[in-house]
């Protein structure tokens, strides 16, 4: 446990010298003369955008978070584009936006016209105007909005038949909701078989967290859950509610690289109760670390990695694991093709009702497709 510990103050503190040191935003600027106005209401239905090559597109902002513009085209439906490649911005409509001032962060309510390098927000007669480089996200709609929401289904199946009937079957669902200040993500996914009408692959996995941003790079965690099923693993249910902290590692407009890079310190309480031979429930305080990284290698392809370790603090050998790499090709319209690797852990497996104790590692290849909302 002692080695754990070392390893997770190394890191932070590893992670803390490679990063430049950030300076606070200026504050804002309360004035009747903005340098440009924003857009009345109106004025116009929609939001305009004009990109670095002078082009301008027409149609609705959908999100603006780690320095990329989501944006519903009138004519080339959803687009993601790098914010840097962004040269004026406009819309009519209230926008919540979150800014960096003087290192704290601050939400703002109004249409928004970003020009050069100077951000206008207001309808009048007061308008607030602040940096370019001070803006963090923006969501359409003001608080409590549906526009907060986006989200996904996968589903992948495999039939054989002939010597072998077979059916595996892949179900997966993501959702998040991102406002200025908070992050919440819920992620499922399930993975059912059956050979000749016998069941031989049931898993699911469901992870619930909550961030709440404290400055640009940091983040505090205040609850998490995970929840996991594995009758092969001789697990019926394993909760694990944890807390913890977190930091940006990379941001991609800030650090001028196309992937996100965060970090979690995490700890929590991990319960387990078993299929069968273990009549007792396992509890155990846990600590661990979290790692997500998510990079844009191009327009069409994501590559996502995610890894965490859980180390039982009463049995440093009871720890689980679980990491997963994902291809994402944005194949058409709102639909993903993407394949992914998952690879779970159990360090010390429970023996079933007749003895035979379940390997430790279970890896899965997944291909399924995926709509995105």
């Amino acid at each position: 446990m002692r080695l754990a510990v070392m390893a997770v103050i190394v890191a932070l503190s590893t992670s803390c010298k490679v990063m430049p040191k950030e300076q606070g935003g200026a504050k804002a600027v309360k004035t009747t003369s903005p340098p440009h106005k924003p857009p009345s209401i109106k004025d116009d239905s929609w939001d305009w955008v004009q990109l670095t090559s002078e082009e301008w597109l027409k149609g609705e902002i959908k999100w603006m978070r780690d320095y990329s513009l989501m944006f519903d085209s009138d004519e080339l439906d959803d687009l993601k584009l790098t914010w840097r490649k962004i040269k004026v911005l406009k819309s009519p409509k209230s926008m919540s936006i979150l800014r960096d001032e003087g290192g704290e962060l601050v939400e703002g309510n109004g249409p928004l016209h970003i020009e050069g390098d100077k951000v206008v927000q207001g309808q009048g007669p007061e308008y607030t105007v602040f940096d370019r480089g001070d803006l963090i996200s923006i969501v359409p709609g003001g608080k409590g909005t549906f526009s907060f929401w986006s989200g996904g289904l996968d589903f992948g199946m495999t039939l054989r038949t002939g010597n072998t009937d077979q059916v595996e079957t892949t179900l997966g669902f993501n959702a998040r909701r991102r406002s200025p200040k908070h992050r919440i993500s819920f992620d499922y996914m399930g993975n059912f078989g059956k050979v000749n009408g016998e069941e031989n692959v049931n898993n699911q996995r469901f992870t619930g967290s909550w961030d709440i941003s404290t400055s640009r790079r940091w983040f505090v965690t205040p609850i998490a859950l995970e929840l996991y099923r594995d009758p092969f693993q001789n697990i019926a249910l394993r909760a694990t509610p944890v807390f913890g902290a977190g930091y940006h590692i990379l941001l991609k407009g800030v650090d001028k690289k196309g992937a996100d890079w965060d970090f979690s310190v995490l700890a929590g309480y991990r319960s387990t109760s078993f299929e069968s031979g273990a009549a007792d429930t396992d509890t155990t305080a846990t600590a661990g670390i979290s790692t997500d990284v998510e990079w844009d290698v191009n327009e069409k392809l994501e590559l996502t990695f995610m890894y965490d370790i859980q180390v039982g603090l009463s049995d440093p050998q009871d720890t689980n694991q679980n990491l997963t790499f994902k291809l994402s090709y944005d194949a058409f319209s709102d639909f993903d093709l993407d394949f992914s690797i998952v690879w779970n852990f159990v360090g010390q497996p429970r023996p079933d009702a007749d003895g035979v104790i379940p390997k430790k590692a279970d890896t899965r290849f997944i291909f399924v497709i995926g709509w995105d909302f």
